[in-house]
């Protein structure tokens, strides 16, 4: 007979479902030639290929080579219809050892040693066999009492293996059983075994685990810490307490190692004078079985108000367009998720209050109270988005499916009552706020957030209804939360530290401060900063900087204000215009200005509104800038926030920069900037106070000394040691006081802690280093976890991990859990997803040094290769990160080719100086390769880039300008000129022309104008024309300066050449129609000139580009200038002046002002615009600019000093300036000098005058010379 939906089993009739497991389904069934009744296990599908295969077969292995009337018996196996394997057990009616205890508690004395000594018996049989089980406990025991006496059957023997069988360690078993070896990964002993035995014997006796905890690592550190299991007190008087102590010794060498000794001396006992003390039902009920409260424990007409944390969830399970999966299979995932959910919820401490379709409900805080609900609610959030994401993943890949996954928590009090579960409006409460959580999102209510202020970071959800008004989303865990989360046994206390806790609260209650708290590694600053900030409660912000991140420019800064503001690059693009607007509004910065260079900076797409910003790179930057310190300035205007900065050694330097100035100009309103770092950190912040962290004094060393020894107490010698080699650093301290314990060199007496050798300081390491590498080497197998982690980074997430490590996801959660335990690593929820992060640098340090030079090779490309399967075409930082692991990987030359990629994202956007960084960083990389074609080649395109970011961060003029180019010359001038010349020679022109050495910018503009055309370069051609008209019409060649204007505009296709303004920084056909409406001005071609004015004018308008239209109103200004229009030339200085302002451009704005002032007759405007012109270090065209101060001093009868300004402008031409204007010099000269009575000086300075434009032909000069001429005469 066939059943809806079960497998198809020849010889086999399926009658009933009897349980499912995580890998398997075990049906009921019946053998059809013998009409036994067998246990059905069978593999589901999906598992088939992985890990659980293995394990399945082995357990088959296993079994048939085993026959004993305690071991379950293997009959058959085989594989399904379907191709699924299955093995056949013999059927066994009964509870598991677990379902026993949690039924009725602690088991008799008798029928304890009775079902106690049954299981060493079978494990007699099995170790004989050379089998060891290796994941002993309650769950796989089941207790048959079908006879007169009860009997056990051990089952699942998934994991066990041969124990010859050395290389077997793919897995190890539940925890809270394990061995301590097998928790490290090492080869596989019967001695394990033996140790789950005692531990399983305890919890028989007393009904409650031995080992308990709230979390896995908090069982692997009891597991792997340096205490031994405790043993209940009752069983101290009876020679079972040595037993125990023999087989729960934590190091196998001392613990028990055969099972036929232990199985004589366990029959040799007497157990019946024992009285056991048990353990409470409360503690012992099952919360996810468990309907009522402990009625033993409530009078009935008792009821109690209590504070209780609920935790609702959803997961519903989506299917896409490319869903295969059919009914049951949809029905078997969606019962799988919810119960994996569930596991994580009551495993964390929670108690399942009800399932209704795709729905549950979680209390924490019920039955037992617990002070920290709240928390435990928060984890298991994290928890239950962490794993849903990971599934929804593989049931993408696997199926089409996808979890949606919604969690609201909410704390309120609830009305406890014997027999029944709470109810009340909390809960109602909560599962209504549930409604207004987004997929992948954690809804809590203001009661919830307040108790979790300190430990999460939160943020504001947008439109919700007024009931809902005040809630927020939990969006990750904060950093400090690692140390409210120090597990007992380790050091809590701050020892040494009052005094600067002090400091830092009197900086907390000042109206505003930074203060940085700088001290050596292992200081104790982040403990110190953690402790700080419990006091501000709600008002924390908390940022990190790490070394992979010091290249990423305003990272800090930027990461500071996500927090207070909720923008990420994750959120829906509406949602973030949104946050965005509100941050600017709150700054009272504009929209129109600021939010293009935000969007850009951020990788953000642009909108209908906000378009790509017109601004130059270094206008765009200094816009950013200031909107960020308004923006960071601006937090706390509302209430008082405490923003902490960590690590400031590895900040990127624009952040260094905004809180620089932020410091010097004093600007933290209501905020405490709490800053740290190692003194290799410069500091020289003006109005930013310092807090040096000394090493601890004796007394303070010896109180942390006696806390992380549990106050036991230790002997002088002990602690003496201990000082002298710790110099008084806490990290230091905590170390080797652990590493000593774990080592079992400092021993406990019953009385105080010794050294259990007394050749101990030969055999210690003795520096921080050595204790961390020896720390690390004891972790077995999970230590190529750790070094596989440092190879990314102080962070890595989950996701990256699983994808570049070798071990299946089991093992390798197996071995970060180990990690965890010891304290190597913690871990975090974060807007990304689950992050694992290293305790502290130096660990991280050690374990990346550890690695041999090859392994780390193979590993960096590894990551390499994962990233690169990353789509994030336009992220600059993804680029950086993926060349830094491909030249560690080797791979040089690749690293450079994305190096480069990274710069030239980098200046699509806002430049700052880590792109700089990286240019020189590739050069190193380069100069690491023999000198060769290929690298000469890398090397200029990165020197290009180098130039690009030099001109943007310090303008044509600066020394660092000029020697890269120079390098670049050098490196041209050993090839054939060709196309890849033409940039450099191009911002040779520019520099030169703009440090006024006008004779090298027209010959450097010749030879870019040759190798342009010669190379058929139209792009080139047209640029190479306009700039040689430029440098010749600077020098007063009006005809040759015509030529090449007109030949750039005949070049010139307006639907091919329009994006040169963008490319260029200005639009060419605009600049040369406005040189050339100049130039036919000075040559007396009024007509030609109107004509050139039209069309600039028309140019401008077409393409609205502010640095063209600029430079057009700057031309047509001089061009009216020249005809003396002051009314046209006020016009159109003021319309540049506007341009300016209205865009935050900096382009041409000081000559506007002169301009505008010779209009005006404003003098000391004129000589205010051209100081500030001399402070840029701009050379270009001084005597032009002098004349046309000089001209406004002669009207208002300042005639000396305009005398002495045109002698000395004089001087200039044929040096630094070209003639263009050395005959109106002349001109204005001979006018001063009449106006003296020197008519002898006059005339030579007017024959002078009259030689000079004859020979530029400049036809309106010499047409004021003759009318002075005739005045004179």
């Amino acid at each position: 007979m066939l059943t809806a939906g079960f497998p198809v089993v020849s010889n086999y009739e399926l009658l009933e479902a009897a349980g499912e497991g995580a890998t398997c389904h075990v049906y009921k069934a019946i053998q059809q030639h013998t009409r036994q009744l067998v246990a059905l296990k069978v593999l589901k599908p999906v598992l088939s290929q992985s890990i659980q295969l293995n394990r399945f077969e082995r357990e088959a292995k296993v079994c048939a080579g085993i026959s004993h009337p305690y071991i379950v018996k293997l009959l058959d196996k085989g594989t399904t219809a379907d191709g699924a394997p299955f093995v056949a057990f013999e059927f066994l009616e009964g509870l598991t050892l677990r379902q026993q205890l949690q039924r009725s508690g602690a088991l008799s004395v008798a029928e304890t040693q009775a079902l106690m000594g049954q299981l060493l018996d079978a494990l007699c049989c099995a170790h004989a066999n050379g089998v060891a089980h290796r994941d002993l406990k309650p769950d796989n025991i089941i207790i048959i009492r079908s006879g007169a006496r009860p009997h056990v059957k051990i089952l699942d023997f998934g994991i066990s293996t041969f124990v010859q069988d050395i290389q077997h360690t793919d897995a190890m078993g539940t925890p809270a059983y394990c061995a301590p070896e097998q928790l490290r990964g090492e080869p596989p002993t019967t001695r394990a075994d033996l140790y789950a035995w005692g531990l399983i014997l305890i919890e028989c006796l007393t009904g409650c685990a031995a080992i308990q905890g709230n979390s896995i690592p908090d069982i692997y550190y009891q597991q792997l810490g340096p205490d031994p299991i405790p043993i209940p007190a009752f069983l101290k008087s009876h020679p079972i307490h040595d037993l125990l102590q023999a087989v729960l010794a934590k190091h196998p060498g001392d613990r028990l190692s055969n099972v036929h000794t232990l199985f004589e001396r366990f029959q040799q006992l007497d157990l019946s004078t024992l009285q056991p003390q048990l353990a409470s039902t409360e503690l012992l009920q099952n919360s996810s079985n468990a309907t009522q409260d402990n009625s033993l424990a409530w009078m009935y007409e008792k009821k109690e108000k209590r504070q209780i944390t609920i935790l609702c969830g959803s997961v519903r399970l989506l299917q896409t367009p490319d869903a295969t999966a059919d009914e049951d299979i949809l029905e078997e995932i969606q019962k799988a998720q919810l119960t994996a959910c569930i596991d994580i919820a009551t495993r964390s401490g929670g108690f399942l209050k009800g399932v209704f379709a795709d729905q549950f409900m979680i209390y924490f805080g019920y039955p037992t109270s617990e002070g920290n609900a709240a928390y435990l609610a928060g984890k298991a959030a994290f928890e239950i988005l962490t794993a849903t994401d990971a599934r929804s993943k593989r049931l993408q890949r696997q199926y089409g499916l996808q979890l949606e996954t919604r969690i609201s928590i909410h704390t309120g009090s609830v009305i406890c009552r014997p027999q029944r579960i709470p109810e009340g409006t909390a809960p109602n409460y909560a599962y209504r706020q549930l409604s207004y959580a987004a997929n992948q999102r954690i809804v809590v209510s203001v009661a919830t957030k307040q108790l979790l202020s300190h430990l999460a970071v939160f943020e504001r959800p947008l439109h919700l209804p007024e009931e809902f008004a005040d809630v927020s989303y939990m969006v990750k865990e904060r950093r400090g939360s690692a140390f409210a989360r120090l597990r007992e046994g380790q050091h809590k206390g701050l020892y040494g530290r009052t005094k600067a806790l002090q400091v830092i609260q009197q900086a907390w209650e000042s109206n505003g401060a930074m203060l940085l708290i700088r001290g050596v590694a292992g200081m104790g600053k982040s403990r110190l900063i953690y402790e700080a900030s419990r006091a501000a409660g709600n008002e924390l912000i908390e940022v990190r900087c790490m070394p992979e991140y010091r290249h990423r420019d305003l990272y800090i800064i930027f990461s500071v204000l996500q927090q207070h503001y909720g923008f990420r690059a994750d959120l829906p693009p509406e949602t973030n215009l949104a946050l965005l607007s509100d941050m600017l509004e709150v700054a009272e910065l504009d929209k129109v200005t600021v939010m293009p260079i935000l969007l850009s900076c951020l990788g953000m797409a642009f909108t209908a509104e906000f378009q790509p910003s017109l601004l130059s790179p270094g206008a765009q930057r200094r816009q950013l800038v200031h909107a960020l310190i308004q923006c960071l300035t601006h937090i706390s205007l509302e209430k008082k926030y405490l923003v902490i900065i960590e690590d400031l050694h590895w900040i990127d330097s624009g952040s260094a920069v905004v809180l620089q100035e932020i410091a010097e100009r004093q600007l933290c309103k209501s905020m405490l900037l709490l800053l740290s770092a190692r003194p290799a950190f410069e500091w020289r912040w003006e109005g930013c106070d310092l807090l040096e962290l000394d090493p601890l004094d004796h007394a303070a060393s010896t109180d942390l000394i006696h806390e992380l020894l549990q106050d036991k107490g230790a002997d002088q010698e002990c602690i003496q040691y201990l000082l002298q080699h710790t110099d008084g650093i806490p990290f230091f301290i905590e170390e080797l006081t652990r590493y000593l314990l774990a080592k079992e060199l400092l021993v406990y007496d019953g009385i105080r802690y010794r050294f259990a050798d007394s050749m101990l300081p030969l055999t210690v390491p003795l520096t921080l280093n050595e204790i961390l590498i020896a720390r690390l080497d004891v972790l077995g197998n999970a230590r190529e976890t750790a070094q596989l982690a440092a190879c990314v980074g102080r962070e890595v997430s989950w996701q990256l991990l699983r994808q570049i490590s070798s071990l299946e996801e089991e093992m390798l959660q197996q071995h970060l859990q180990m990690l965890e335990a010891q304290d190597i690593i913690y871990r975090l929820h974060t807007e990304k997803g689950l992050v694992y992060v290293f305790r502290h640098a130096l660990i991280c340090e050690v374990a990346y040094q550890s690695l041999l030079l090859n392994m780390r090779r193979r590993i960096h490309a590894r990551i390499a290769g994962v990233l690169l399967e990353e789509e994030n075409p336009n992220d600059p930082h993804h680029a950086a990160t993926i060349a830094r692991h491909l030249y560690h990987a080797g791979n040089c030359m690749e690293a450079v080719d994305w190096q480069i990629k990274s710069v030239q994202l980098m200046l699509g956007g806002i430049t700052g100086k880590e792109s700089l960084v990286l240019c020189q960083q590739a050069l190193k990389w380069l100069y690491t390769l023999p000198e060769e074609a290929i690298r000469t080649q890398k090397e200029v395109m990165v020197r290009h880039l180098m130039l690009s970011v030099l001109v943007v961060l310090e303008s044509y003029g600066a020394p660092a300008v000029k020697e890269q180019l120079d390098i670049l010359m050098a490196l041209y001038q050993c090839r054939e000129a060709n196309e890849e010349i033409l940039p450099a020679m191009l911002m040779y022109c520019n520099y030169y022309a703009m440090t006024g050495n006008w004779k090298q910018a027209t010959a450097t503009a010749q030879h870019l104008h040759t190798v342009a055309h010669s190379t058929k370069n139209l792009k080139y051609s047209i640029v190479s024309s306009v700039f040689l008209g430029l440098q010749y019409f600077n020098n007063g060649e009006l005809r040759n300066a015509a030529a090449m204007m007109e030949e750039a505009l005949a070049l010139y296709d307006p639907a091919l050449h329009s994006s040169l303004a963008y490319e260029f920084g200005l639009d060419q056909e605009a600049l040369a129609s406005s040189t050339l409406a100049c130039v036919y001005t000075l040559a007396g071609e009024e007509s030609k000139a109107e004509t050139m004015i039209k069309r600039a004018i028309e140019k401008v308008e077409a393409i609205a580009h502010p640095h063209t239209t600029a430079s057009t109103w700057l031309g047509l200004a001089c061009v009216y200038f020249y005809q003396r229009n002051r009314k046209q030339v006020n016009h159109y200085s003021t319309a540049l002046l506007q341009v300016n302002e209205s865009s935050q451009l900096h382009m041409f704005g000081n000559y506007g002002a002169m301009l505008q002032a010779w209009a005006n007759h404003d003098l000391a405007a004129a000589k205010a615009a051209l100081e500030k012109e001399a402070q840029k270090g701009i050379q270009s065209m001084n005597s032009f600019w002098n004349a046309v101060v000089a001209e406004i001093e002669m009207h208002v009868n300042e005639q000396e000093a305009a005398l002495q300004r045109l002698t000395a402008s004089l001087l200039l031409i044929g040096e630094a300036d070209g003639a263009l204007y050395h005959a109106e010099i002349h001109r204005l000269l001979a006018v001063l000098h009449a106006g003296k009575n020197n008519d002898a000086l006059a005339a030579t300075h007017l024959k002078t005058a009259s030689d000079i434009a004859n020979a530029q032909q400049a036809v309106l000069i010499r047409q004021r010379i003759h009318a002075d001429m005739n005045h004179a005469l």
